[in-house]
């Protein structure tokens, strides 16, 4: 079974595989606020679930969720803005590029759509020679067990048919294997 949290467990392993760069999980949209609240060691990203869009399927009794995500792409050099903002994009592209495509080896996960990359900026982020770039998603998880996991305990073994108005409970015995219709 799938849930958002398995899938924010399973984007963190897979972005850890980038070389020299940390990632952890993380509440809410990343903001300055946010930076003087966290101990950074940088490189490092941050992935958080920001929010998602809920729909019942009444079909399985699952929940699908379209997650909206984030990716706080940290870089720090104090006296160096371009080589700074320069690393920043880097790490942005390359955490897009994991992202394309990936369902990171989950069952009930889509693949992430509407893929952004979003410099963020702030006078605290510059007077502490950070860059924080974004790169937001949309993934969708069906959450929840399907009522049709296990089916095999409540699909017929048998197809059998019968006529109106010889249908329903009292009729058991009018009911014909489907492989008797038309002889």
């Amino acid at each position: 079974m799938t849930d958002i949290n398995t899938l924010q467990d399973a984007v963190i392993a897979n972005l850890n595989a980038l070389a020299g760069v940390s990632s952890e999980a993380y509440s809410g949209q990343f903001d300055a606020e946010g930076a003087k609240k966290v101990l950074i060691k940088t490189p490092t990203i941050l992935v958080a679930f920001l929010e998602g869009d809920v729909q019942t399927d009444t079909g399985t009794d699952q929940v699908y969720v379209v997650a909206n995500w984030g990716a706080f792409c940290i870089t720090r050099s104090v006296n160096e803005l371009k080589k700074r903002n320069l690393e920043g994009q880097v790490l942005a592209q390359a955490v897009s590029q994991r992202l394309a495509f990936n369902r990171f080896g989950l069952l009930g996960v889509g693949i992430p759509e509407k893929i952004k990359i979003k410099p963020l900026n702030s006078q605290y982020f510059m007077a502490n020679g950070l860059s924080v770039i974004a790169v937001y998603w949309q993934q969708s998880v069906r959450a929840g067990k399907s009522v049709w996991q296990g089916a095999s305990e409540i699909f017929p073994i048998d197809a059998v048919y019968s006529h109106v108005p010889d249908v329903g409970f009292g009729h058991e015995a009018d009911y014909m294997p489907l492989h008797t219709m038309g002889s």
